[in-house]
């Protein structure tokens, strides 16, 4: 799938993986889940784990 990605000129990718994205490959960042009722704190909180 990744080299798909590429293929199509895509400079990144994130998947459905939770955690905090690293710069070590581009095309498998991980993500946090942000929802609706989620608070700046919370969200701050998220950032730190």
């Amino acid at each position: 799938m990744i080299a798909a990605v590429r293929a199509a000129g895509f400079k990144g990718a994130t998947t459905t993986i939770e955690g905090l994205a690293t710069p070590s490959n581009r095309f498998t960042l991980a993500r946090i889940r942000v929802h609706r009722a989620m608070d700046l704190k919370t969200f701050a909180e998220a950032l730190v784990k």
